[in-house]
């Protein structure tokens, strides 16, 4: 098993100049390209969310709670 980290950063630089970058660390055995696919699959699912995932569509709908099929 090995740690990875996947980051995104997202925002406008202009007029407000105002970025946010976050980060999810795991452990991950086998490849880790497939593991950051699947858990993207699953948080857009739970959100029913389709095409590109955005904070904002996640956060409407209340992904993330300690229900949420996403967290383990």
């Amino acid at each position: 098993m090995r740690r990875v980290m996947f980051v995104d950063e997202s925002g406008r630089k202009s007029p407000c100049n105002c970025v946010v970058v976050a980060a999810v660390v795991a452990r991950v055995s086998g490849s880790y390209a497939y593991w950051g696919a699947g858990l993207v699959d699953q948080i857009k699912k739970a959100a029913k969310v389709g095409g590109e995932l955005k904070w904002r569509a996640v956060k409407r709908r209340g992904v993330g709670s300690k229900s949420s099929p996403c967290r383990s």
